[in-house]
Parts: structure tokens; sequence; C-alpha cells
């Protein structure tokens, strides 16, 4: 075990695995390969039926402490030999109209850096898939784990660092060298998919694209050519061309 470094992993392992146990544990094997000493996942569906057997199969496999979130949408996993648990934040998680469910969170102590060093707020979640608008409020209350304070031996309080991590279900914004560009939305074929998320790219490159905003919209309230929503087989006609997209895609 290294002591200069820490393994931290977030992983959305989609549908813990589909459902499929050969690929669950495929890819808990492949987690435990890497060593990890934190793992943030996300997508657990149904680890917690049957007095959460999947779940503690899951824990024992990777050799690690579990804490597993509100319908098993969120989990933390922690190496105890590292890591011990200060305190579950299970009761008070966040409003449950803001974050269904809220996310997992623990206040850890690395145990490596002695007895009086600061405890830190590790934080698992799942932002909402379907609305840009409920992802943005869900962003907004994570800033509340920032706020979070401990009282000191000697009677000071201080905020406590977070480590949070999760899904987005968004796409990221390119910040730095390497990062794979932002997709145009007519990139996105898949329909639903598009809608899901094609809200919020579009409102992103409308701040710098200005002048394109019919075009772009168009393509985001219709499906592609020979696609069609559920429920309306028909074509959807052009969208206006717009020369300031046809410029920058040239």
């Amino acid at each position: 075990m290294s002591t200069d470094h820490l393994t931290v992993i977030s992983w959305n392992f989609e549908n813990n695995g589909k459902n499929d146990p050969a690929r669950r544990q495929a890819g808990d094997e492949l987690l435990k390969s890497l060593n990890p000493d934190l793992v943030y996942r996300q997508e657990l569906w149904k680890a917690d039926a049957s007095g959460r057997t999947i779940f503690h199969a899951q824990a024992r496999m990777l050799g690690m402490h579990g804490e597993l979130g509100g319908d098993s949408c969120t989990a933390l996993f922690i190496n105890p030999r590292r890591f011990s648990v200060i305190r579950d934040w299970a009761e008070s998680r966040g409003p449950q109209y803001v974050l269904p469910p809220p996310p997992t969170a623990l206040t850890l102590r690395y145990e490596e850096a002695g007895p009086d060093a600061l405890p830190f707020l590790a934080v698992s979640y799942h932002l909402n898939y379907a609305s840009l608008t409920q992802r943005m409020l869900e962003a907004e209350w994570l800033t509340t784990w920032t706020d979070k304070k401990v009282t000191t031996p000697n009677g000071k309080s201080v905020t406590l660092p977070a480590l949070i991590a999760g899904d987005n279900n968004s796409y990221p914004v390119p910040g730095a060298a390497g990062d794979p560009r932002l997709p145009e939305a007519s990139e996105i074929k898949n329909a639903p998919h598009r809608v899901h998320r094609a809200v919020g790219l579009a409102r992103r490159q409308l701040m710098v694209m200005p002048g394109a905003t019919s075009a772009l919209s168009a393509q985001i309230s219709r499906p592609t050519e020979g696609d069609a929503w559920p429920g309306h087989p028909h074509r959807h006609p052009e969208p206006p061309d717009n020369p300031a997209r046809r410029e920058r895609r040239e």
C-alpha cells in the first residue's frame, strides 16, 4: 500500500452492470485491480434488495467499507485502512424536492494524517438525466456541502474541505488540453438523448455563437432527418438556414 498518494475513482456503472451479475462482478474486479482508496459510485439500482445482499457482496469483493444511499442511486466505498468514518449525513443530505434521492455523504478522517488532522466531506451525487433546469437546481444545492463546519478541540469553528464527485448527466465544458469538443446538437442521433442533453448544450454554444439562435433551436426541437418523436411519426420541416451557423460549421 502506497502512502504517498491516494487513488480516488468516480464511476457511473450503468444500472450496476445492466442487472447482469457477471457484468457486475467484472466491473467490481476491474475496480479492485485499480487499488482504490475512495470510490464514488452511481446507479447501483436494486443493490438494496433482500437486505442489501448485492451491495454487501460488492463491498466484500472490493475489500472496502460501503455506504449505500437512498434508492441505491449513489454510494461510497472507502478503504478502512486509510479512512475512518466520523459522520454519516444520511438524515440531512438535502431536500427531497431538489435532490431526489439526495447524495451519499460521509465525513471522513484520513488516518495517515494523524489524529489532529482536519476531517473532510466525501459526497457522491447523481444529477437529473432529463431536465437542465433540475440539474442546475441540484448543482446549486450541492454547493451547500462546502458550508459544513466542525469545532476543533480548541473551540475554533472550521469549514470542512469537501471532495464531491458524481454523474452530471451533462456534456462537460472543455477546459484542459485534450478535452473532447462539445458536439453539435445535430450530431446527437438519439432523439430522446438529444432532447435531454442538447438544450443545455445549445445554451452553452449560443453563449459563444450569437446570432445562431433560430437554427440551433430548431435543431434541438426536432429529430434528425428520418427520425421521429414517439407518437409523431411524420417528418419535421428543415430549420431555416443561418449564415452564422453555416460559416462556423465550414
